[in-house]
């Protein structure tokens, strides 16, 4: 077990008297074969007088770890050097922190004219494993990353530099090429835009980015913008996956309430994502003036957290495809304790299972007024797909309605899914 701890809890009784229950609290990891979709499997847990001591682990060193998929390194300056197995590709100072000036407000960046721009590439960081198992190990690394205080007096950014104190946690499991990261840092500064960036060593003029019911494919070298009104920016938004696809081989980053990125026409083809803008909030009260509020909020000061993962991809790649390996990240598996019902559902099953990995499943709710489901499907990528649609329980009927739930028109569970299309269904048990 990952700990173990004997605790005490008032519970209600059927009297509507307090009880003290005494349990044993134990934490611990277990490697469940593949869950049915959108469906349940329950498991009895029985305790071992026998307690399990296998050396088995996935740390191969003081500061690497290693499954059937990738090898990765934690580097000194608290980087990530990834080998993808399947394809040899290795990524190299993955995820470290950049720092620049912000003048902007909680609506638009603008840099100081004399900007400068700070990375974590030569901190000293303190590598350590912090959990070694056959299933799941940890390393983290812990530095101080020295940024300018605020941005003085607007033009250039403070010559008083703060430290922000930053610890990081990378995350491997045996049965996934993702890792997990974790960042924790202590804001001190003010006026800056930090993020967290991706050198992928990829030959490719595109990002991939997910959009509301869609994947997006958007260029990475700016136009010249020239005479426009506003210049044109890096900057694109995502919400739960950025990739950059060559080939065989592919990077991509899944993360968890970060919302923007920018990919860089740099040698490395870096991918950025934001982790935190902090600015002022400055209002124009007149043509000739502005002002500004004193609320500290928008500078995100504090303890911030802030939790993302890296995969290593294994191509060729279909971009479509990368929502459903967010989703499980993002929406992952959950556990309940419960104690035996007296229904007449089985141990294991699935309510509803659409099984082609092309199409993402962004809605399932009750029914109103009748007994079953409303499923929403979308087909983000550029061909048609089928559906595949599998019950645990034969439906009475399968309809096509509108997103208002509206109208009602017979559909097929195997029927195709046009590019780019959004459909509803009511299924009816």
């Amino acid at each position: 077990p990952v700990c173990s701890e004997r605790s005490s809890s008032f519970v209600d009784n059927i009297w509507d008297v307090p009880t003290i229950l005494d349990s044993n609290r134990v934490r611990f990891h277990a490697h469940l074969r593949r869950l049915p979709g959108l469906g349940w499997r329950a498991y009895r847990i029985k305790p071992d007088d026998v307690e399990l001591r296998s050396p088995r682990t996935l740390v191969c060193g003081p500061n690497t770890m290693e499954n059937g998929f990738v090898h990765v390194t934690v580097n000194g300056n608290g980087t990530l050097t990834i080998l993808n197995k399947g394809t040899g590709k290795v990524y190299k100072n993955l995820n470290y922190l950049s720092d620049q000036g912000e003048v902007g407000n909680a609506w638009w960046h603008k840099a100081p004219r004399h900007d400068r721009k700070y990375s974590s590439l030569g901190v000293s960081a303190r590598v350590a494993v912090i959990e070694s198992g056959p299933l799941v190990s940890r390393i983290s690394a812990e530095f101080d990353f020295d940024v300018p205080q605020d941005y003085a007096d607007g033009l250039s950014r403070s010559n008083q530099m703060v430290t922000l104190p930053v610890r990081v946690e990378y995350r491997l499991t045996a049965s996934s090429p993702r890792v997990d990261v974790t960042v924790t840092l202590d804001n001190r500064a003010r006026d800056h835009w930090l993020r967290a960036n991706f050198p992928t060593g990829l030959q490719t003029d595109h990002s991939w980015a997910d959009s509301h019911f869609d994947m997006v494919c958007r260029p990475i070298p700016l136009p010249d913008s020239t005479g426009w009104v506003e210049r044109a920016e890096g900057t694109h938004p995502l919400r739960t996956v950025v990739a950059l696809l060559s080939g065989q081989d592919g990077l991509a980053v899944y993360s968890k309430g970060l919302f923007e990125y920018e990919a860089f026409e740099d040698e490395c083809r870096t991918l950025a994502l934001t982790l935190l803008r902090a600015c002022r909030i400055k209002l124009a009260v007149s043509e000739e003036k502005q002002t500004e509020l004193p609320d500290q909020g928008v500078q995100c000061p504090g303890m911030q957290r802030f939790e993302y993962a890296i995969e290593a991809l294994e191509g060729p790649v279909e971009p479509a495809s990368l929502v459903n390996r967010a989703a499980d990240y993002v929406a992952p598996i959950r556990a309940a304790m419960i104690s035996r019902g007296k229904g007449s559902l089985p141990h294991e099953a699935s309510l509803v299972a659409v099984t082609n990995p092309m199409l993402n499943v962004s809605c399932c709710k009750p029914a109103a007024g009748v007994n079953g489901v409303v499923l929403r499907v979308v087909n983000p990528s550029s061909q048609p797909q089928p559906l595949g649609m599998r019950f645990a329980k034969s439906p009475k009927a399968v309809l096509s309605i509108g997103m208002a739930e509206d109208r009602r028109e017979p559909a097929s569970a195997d029927m195709m899914l046009a590019p780019k299309k959004i459909e509803t269904f009511l299924i009816e048990w």
